[in-house]
């Protein structure tokens, strides 16, 4: 056995005692008795000596059980060759070769013939393309495109009590010889997903068709039907674990460490590289991960300075005082004073409210952000935003008998407000803000014009609306206009027109 298979069993062996990964030929101890393990269930047990025990009060001694490699090969098939000369016309009379064969029925204009049935898909496989190959033509004439070959798909086993046929044809061929004059067409698809993916024991049927229009035919001479399938095959490891596996055990997880690289550098570790991108300072700045240095200076977007061990009440009637307010500066009501030091003296005592954390560490925790905010908020009006702080201590005594759903709205509003960052739900920005209010001025002339237009033509068809904004573009989708009781409706149709108002606007 080479070094490097060495290695590998090595390598196997001591990531499945350190995993406790049992298989079945393993030496364990259970209970105080050595054995090997006979049969692993499903339940979580193993059969060790004739007894069940769980695998939980198992110890892995000696991992002798072998492992299984699962190689992965491609093969193409051949699912249906048929050389039947066959033809079907306009009365659905369908002839294979010479023997009048009767249709398979009629769908929407089109007759179907029967034409040839492919074989089951293997036993696993899994198909990942198939390629459909036919020669045939129509009558030569017309140029619609409606004759052709269709290829279903019949799903399930015989042996399960009988077969279903998928209404929608998996794959297609047309005839048409204003696309091609060629009598020979193939035609491919592939990443067949969900429900149209074929599975083991499926068939296929392949249907000539042909429409009821006067004097039409439809006919092919050979059609092959080929699958590309991919099989997983399951490989025992014959390499057996070396006698002195443990010594080798640092190789062992060298050699596996390396493999992960990528490339001629096979020690990278590209697989285990942090994408620096979720570090960004501007996306931990946004998250209140930490302060700028320019929050230790207080400026509008930062908050008080790092020695500041001030409560938010002092802070609140230290801003009083420096802005004025009382003392000649602006108005303020003493009741919102009063009520704004009422709310920042609940948040620094965690005082119980509606929506909040029964647990005082939790309730903290909950708070803490929201003391946050309001520093900075403050230190922001203490530094050049001095006319904001009526607005601000209003919105703050509002709020200060409500939920601390209400709490946190206000307070991320009005910190967006004095700092110009966007933490708050209801940030916008002035472009969106202006857009909007252009869409709905523009919505309401088109409303406008749409019902002069009725009006002048006295025309009542229900159908009006839609050809109106169909002639007429007002970057504006049609449904926006009229379908106003539908809320998530509303939301697409909004962003739809957002985009158009950007373009046009």
């Amino acid at each position: 056995m080479g070094d490097a298979q060495v290695y590998d069993c090595a390598a196997s062996g001591c990531m499945r005692v350190a995993l406790q990964a049992f298989l079945p030929g393993d030496q364990v101890e259970c209970n105080g008795k050595v054995g090997n393990i006979t049969s692993l269930s499903e339940d979580r047990t193993a059969l060790l000596q004739g007894e069940r025990v769980l695998l939980r009060d198992c110890t892995l001694v000696q991992p002798h059980g072998k492992f299984h490699r699962i190689t992965t090969r491609k093969k193409n098939v051949v699912l249906a060759d048929s050389k039947a000369q066959c033809k079907v016309d306009a009365n659905g009379n369908g002839v294979v070769d010479g023997q009048r064969r009767a249709n398979y029925g009629k769908e929407g204009v089109h007759w179907r013939l029967l034409v040839a049935e492919s074989d089951p898909v293997p036993a696993g496989a899994r198909v990942t393309k198939l390629e459909l190959s036919v020669t045939g033509m129509d009558q030569g004439w017309g140029g619609t495109g409606d004759s052709g070959v269709m290829l279903y798909m019949l799903r399930g086993e015989e042996a399960a009590g009988g077969q279903q046929l998928i209404e929608d044809p998996v794959i297609g061929v047309t005839f048409d010889r204003r696309r091609s004059s060629s009598t020979s067409h193939k035609v491919t698809v592939d990443g067949i997903n969900a429900a149209m993916a074929p599975q083991a024991g499926d068939r296929f049927r392949v249907f000539l068709q042909c429409p009821s229009y006067p004097a039409w035919f439809a006919h092919c001479e050979e059609i092959r039907l080929l699958a590309e399938c991919t099989f997983e095959e399951r490989e025992e490891i014959t390499e057996s674990l070396p006698e002195n596996w443990r010594a080798r055990s640092d190789a062992a997880f060298f050699r596996m460490w390396a493999g992960m690289g990528d490339g001629e550098d096979s020690s990278s570790d590209a697989y285990l590289r942090l994408d620096l991108s979720h570090l960004s300072l501007s996306g931990q700045r946004q998250q209140l991960v930490f302060s700028s240095s320019s929050a230790a200076s207080n400026s509008p977007s930062g908050g008080p300075s790092s020695g500041d061990t001030r409560s938010l009440d002092s802070r609140l009637q230290a801003l009083l005082a420096q802005v004025g307010i009382g003392k000649g500066g602006d108005k303020v009501p003493a009741a919102t004073v009063e009520g704004a030091g009422r709310l920042l003296g609940k948040l620094e005592a965690d005082t119980p409210a509606a929506g909040a954390p029964p647990s005082p560490e939790a309730r903290s925790a909950r708070y803490q952000p929201m003391r946050q905010l309001v520093l900075r908020t403050l230190a922001a009006l203490g530094s050049g935003k001095a006319c904001l702080a009526a607005v601000v201590l209003q919105h703050y005594a509002d709020c200060a008998d409500d939920c601390i759903y209400r709490w946190e709205r206000e307070i991320h509003n009005m910190h967006d407000l004095v700092t110009g960052d966007s933490t708050g739900t209801d940030a916008q920005h002035i472009e969106d803000v202006v857009l909007r209010l252009l869409h709905s001025r523009r919505r309401q002339l088109a409303e406008g014009l749409l019902h002069r237009t009725k009006g002048r033509l006295t025309n009542m068809d229900m159908h009006f609306e839609s050809f109106f904004y169909a002639s007429i573009h007002f970057g504006l989708t049609e449904q926006d206009n009229h379908n106003n009781s539908n809320n998530s409706n509303n939301t697409n149709n909004n962003d739809n027109s957002n985009k158009a108002g950007r373009r046009s606007a």
